[in-house]
């Protein structure tokens, strides 16, 4: 039950955990706000949504409100790469990676944000997964992230 909840609510918990690390690390605020967004919004998350979709597709789809498609394979894929290189561009050995990340990062999850406001409003789509804190983190964060690159 309690792992259920968890992996049900992951994008509220690693908005969290990225807000409390920001807070707590003494990095200067635009870098610590990059690092951390790399690392557990985009890391973590893309690799939890990833692995979903490729392990368990029904789920996944049934979560967002849609129907299991092949193209689900395609974009666990993409999310499982992008989330294993955001972990790796987090740590300094691999900064060379961040701004091609933050680029393909930001241009799919906006992307993504604006299909699933889409969604919403011209499919009637209320899905937990398609118009609950996902939408917010789809929006705003790659906002976020790349006001925080190019400030750094």
């Amino acid at each position: 039950m309690i792992i259920k909840l968890v992996l049900s609510n992951m994008p509220a918990i690693m908005t969290f955990i990225t807000l409390a690390f920001i807070l707590f690390s003494k990095e200067s605020f635009f870098k610590k706000t990059e690092r951390h967004i790399l690392r557990w919004m985009v890391g973590v998350l893309f690799l939890w949504g990833g692995l979903s979709h490729l392990i368990i597709p029904e789920e996944a789809a049934s979560a967002i409100g849609w129907k299991v498609s092949p193209f689900q394979k395609e974009v666990g894929a993409y999310d499982v790469a992008v989330g294993l290189t955001a972990l790796l561009a987090s740590f300094n050995k691999f900064k060379s990676l961040i701004p091609g990340l933050v680029l393909i990062y930001a241009v799919f999850a906006f992307y993504a944000g604006v299909n699933h406001l889409y969604e919403l409003i011209y499919e009637g789509n209320t899905n937990k997964n398609n118009t609950g804190f996902v939408l917010f983190t789809d929006l705003l964060v790659p906002i976020v992230v790349v006001v925080a690159h190019l400030k750094k």
